[in-house]
């Protein structure tokens, strides 16, 4: 009798709990990647990419890590009649150019990441205004963080959408 009743409560409950989440409106957003999508995110990315002391860092190094290849493809082709000597030299060189690649890119890295600040800080308020605007017009009841989401399918994203919504403010 008892399992009869506690079966039946759980039924009910389990139905009520899909009624009521198949009447919510639940998506999920990242603020930061929209506003970096919207058009005053993209020119601002742009004008890096187009900045030359910043060009000239990525060349330096695409430069380095063709340095690294050449040397090692001379020591896989003729490592194998290296004396001691010359094989302690293709090290340290080859430590020298990795060191120099490494320092290179947290310099293309910290650069990037002040302009992406700079970017967020000019575009944070309108962000979360138009994403309040699109949480009123979708009629949306819950939102999450894109990253607190273990899986959520495309039609539950509104990243996108408040990348246009940013472009038209």
């Amino acid at each position: 009798m008892y399992k009869k009743l506690i079966g039946s409560l759980i039924f009910g409950t389990a139905m009520c709990l899909s009624v009521f989440a198949n009447a919510q409106k639940i998506a999920v957003v990242n603020i930061q990647v929209a506003i970096l999508e919207s058009d005053y995110g993209q020119a601002e990315l742009a004008k890096l990419e187009s900045n030359p002391s910043y060009a000239a860092l990525v060349t330096e190094s695409q430069s380095l890590i063709a340095d690294v290849q050449a040397l090692d493809n001379d020591a896989q082709a003729n490592g194998n009649s290296w004396t001691q000597a010359q094989l302690s030299e293709y090290n340290k060189q080859r430590q020298f150019l990795t060191a120099d690649l490494q320092l290179n890119n947290q310099k293309i890295q910290s650069e990037r990441e002040a302009v992406v600040r700079q970017i967020n800080q000019a575009m944070n308020q309108r962000a979360l205004t138009a994403l309040q605007a699109l949480v009123d017009e979708m009629e949306i009841t819950l939102l999450l963080q894109e990253s607190a989401v273990y899986h959520a399918t495309e039609e539950h994203n509104v990243t996108s959408q408040l990348a246009a919504k940013l472009n038209s403010q």
